[in-house]
């Protein structure tokens, strides 16, 4: 942030500036030195004074004798370096155009302009703070908040600031300080809340800002000041917390250009004179004024009369009052604001010669005319306009997504009601973010109870917001409680009973605290060695929180990928005894919940590991690299594992009966890349590693391919992808 200090000179190396002072350093000015203190003194550090805006950098513009083309030169200087705030403590009775010039520059490359309205207690103009558009007036108010009767007054004063024994940096040395009491003091108070505002909201206009430092002036009513907009004290007190206030939420600020307009009225001919104006040369011209408006919507109703302002940045038309130096102009026609929406306007010009040539419209004829405006305030909240609610694809929480279309509001009230009670409960409140999408997740559902779901947006003035749609799921049975999975441990001897008939070998699971979610299921078997039988028993106790019984359940043996090998169904048993198993092989045992409803649960699942121990009578150990002894009930080729693969995979396949199998690959072409296996087998289950290389021995190319088993009658083709 920059704001410039055009004055006799800034001290650079004053403890309270330093080393934030860019610019001409070369005049240390005790009047620029002091405007510098108030806008941007260092606080905090015990020295001289604190100014309104610490940490900004001061452009010193050294104006040291009032040279008209060396103000101007320093103004559009500083504006071409990037300064976005001009600070003029000074002035006089004289309107010159190259200092218009330069200021309305400064204007239209979107720079703020504050000038003190002047020390001599007069109602004359005094320039450049009564230039008009593109300038805040400051003028002075005292210690009591009175008007300083030293102050200027009239000709569209803007607000007044503290300029009455204002204490600030000084010249005599690196922490002087001095007080003093005049309108170029109120001026630089002012400043320093912009280049705040600017700071804390880098899109904000010029014209924003000046607007919002007029809107949230206390109203000063001490005499001769009256109540509303007066001569002496303009709009009121400068107050930087109301300025910073009215831009928190639940208030938006909405920067819209609208394009086209239409004729409302014109006038003319008559005469005026044109300087500055793009595509004209200077001169005397007989023009037609047009007056061109546009009815406009806002994005959306306000709660109540929002405040609107135009901006000459970005508009295409001119003021009725002063055309020259080709600024852009919108005004919003008195009591035309609504909640929702307005009437702008802007003027074009038709111009002629004075011996009648047509020059042409300017800046555009009627239609081309284009308004740019900022609105600020608290819009309608409104609804979400979708909402959706499903099972969570992983645990047992059910998932609210929906959509927030308000910039601005505090936060969401999630609501439930269950089928039983038929009651609507408060089960969450959402603070606002900036995310387009809601992501709920309410991780405490009965089992199988039925829900509805609804959503509002609040603030703190909208509490009867309209609600979403109402959305329903119903929840999957509560999956089975304290899961174990174990194999048993034959370290000391082989144990007298197995199974189910045995004591629980190691702990349940602790539960979770009361008021944290749920974690997933535990997958954490006991430490594995070779003392561990070829057996699983499998544990459980039945759901708590269920809405419907539990009538049955599924247990399924799968392999450390999740790939289940083998399925059981229990009508309401909550113990299982498997043997034999794979030696010396790990898996996890996958255990689900069925409801009296028919809906199944997602699993529960625990880790566990076999060892060498033949404890199952009248079976020998298995191992995991040698083929299955259990006999499918049907023959199946599975999906390859991992799929996509980078150069190997794993293919398995199930056999029913005995025969000859025969397993190829081919390409998308139907070419054969190689064959896999091609022998007899017995019943089983079986898998094979392709390592990515075709008869040859070459690796193949990344891809998709195919795989196809032949078993007696049984064919079937697979796809599967390689990814190097």
């Amino acid at each position: 942030m920059v704001a410039v200090i055009d004055d006799d000179g800034v001290w650079h190396d004053h403890n309270d500036l330093y080393p934030r002072v860019i610019g001409d350093n070369e005049w240390a000015g005790v009047h620029g030195t002091a405007v510098a203190g108030i806008l941007g003194a260092k606080g905090n550090n015990a020295i001289a004074t604190a100014g309104i805006c610490w940490n900004c950098q001061i452009y010193a513009g050294n104006i040291e004798g009032f040279d008209i083309p060396d103000i101007c030169n320093t103004i559009i200087s500083a504006v071409d370096s990037g300064s976005n705030i001009i600070n003029n403590s000074w002035g006089s009775s004289s309107y010159v155009i190259a200092l218009r010039r330069a200021l309305a520059y400064a204007y239209k490359m979107n720079v703020l302009t504050v000038c003190s309205k002047g020390n001599g207690s007069s109602s004359e103009p005094n320039y450049p703070s009564d230039f008009g558009q593109g300038i805040i007036s400051v003028g002075a108010y005292g210690n009591w908040g009175h008007w300083m009767d030293y102050s200027n007054t009239g000709n569209g004063i803007d607000i007044v600031a503290p300029g009455d024994g204002i204490l600030t940096t000084g010249t005599d040395n690196a922490n002087d300080s001095f007080v003093g009491s005049m309108t170029s003091f109120a001026a630089p108070h002012a400043s320093g809340v912009a280049a705040l505002l600017k700071g804390y909201n880098n899109n904000l206009c010029n014209d924003d800002i000046e607007n919002i430092i007029n809107i949230t002036a206390k109203d000063n009513i001490f005499k001769p000041a009256t109540e509303g907009y007066d001569e002496f004290t303009g709009w009121g007190n400068l107050n930087a917390k109301a300025a910073f206030d009215i831009l928190q939420k639940p208030n938006t600020i909405t920067r819209i250009e609208e394009q086209g307009g239409v004729e409302y009225s014109h006038n003319g001919p008559i005469t005026m004179t044109f300087f500055d104006i793009p595509g004209l040369a200077d001169g005397f011209y007989m023009v037609f004024r047009y007056d061109v408006r546009k009815p406009i919507s806002f994005p959306a109703s306000y709660l109540e009369m929002p405040h609107v302002w135009g901006r000459g940045v970005g508009s295409v038309g001119y003021s009725p009052d002063d055309v020259n130096y080709g600024m852009g102009y919108t005004n919003v026609i008195d009591g035309s604001i609504t909640k929702t929406g307005c009437s702008l306007q802007t003027f074009v010009y038709h111009v002629f010669n004075l011996k009648g040539d047509d020059c042409g419209w300017f800046p555009c004829e009627v239609s081309g005319a284009k308004f740019a405006y900022s609105s600020l305030g608290e819009f309608e909240l409104s609804s979400a306009p979708y909402i959706s609610c499903t099972n969570h694809y992983d645990h047992q929480s059910i998932k609210v997504c929906f959509e927030d279309p308000n910039p601005n509001e505090t936060g969401w009230i999630i609501e439930r009601k269950d089928a039983t009670s038929l009651i609507w409960e408060l089960i969450d409140t959402l603070p606002s973010n900036d995310d387009q999408y809601f992501h709920y997740e309410d991780y405490y559902p009965v089992g199988s109870e039925t829900y509805t779901y609804r959503v509002k947006p609040f603030t703190s003035n909208q509490q009867n917001a309209p609600y979403s749609n109402e959305v329903t799921v119903t929840a999957r049975p509560r999956w089975p409680d304290n899961l174990t999975a174990y194999a048993t441990d034959c370290t000391d001897s082989l144990p007298v009973n197995t199974g189910c008939n045995a004591p629980i070998p190691k702990l349940v699971p602790a539960k979770a605290a009361a008021d944290a979610p749920p974690a997933d299921p535990l997958e954490n078997p006991i430490e594995c060695h070779s003392q561990l039988g070829n057996d699983i028993t499998v544990r459980w106790s039945h759901p708590s929180n269920q809405k419907y019984p539990i009538v049955k359940y599924i247990v399924k043996r799968c392999n450390t990928l999740g790939i289940p090998e083998e399925t059981w169904t229990l009508n309401g048993d909550t113990c299982m005894y498997i043997c034999p198993v794979d030696a010396q092989s790990s898996y996890k045992m996958n255990v689900y919940s069925i409801a009296s409803n028919g809906d199944t649960s997602l699993p529960a699942i625990d880790g566990v590991c076999t060892g060498s121990i033949n404890i199952c009578p009248g079976n020998i150990p298995r191992y995991a690299d040698e083929e299955y002894a259990i006999i499918p009930d049907k023959t199946e080729l599975h999906q390859n594992y991992p799929n996509p693969f980078n150069m190997s995979t794993e293919i398995s396949f199930s056999l029913a009966r005995p025969g000859r199998v025969t397993i190829d690959v081919y390409d998308l072409l139907g070419r054969k890349i190689v064959g896999l296996i091609d022998r007899e087998f017995e019943p089983g289950r079986y898998k094979f590693t392709w390592n990515g290389r075709d008869t040859d021995g070459n690796e193949v190319s990344s891809g998709i391919y195919f795989y196809r088993i032949k078993a007696g009658e049984y064919i079937e083709t697979r796809k599967m992808m390689m990814l190097k």
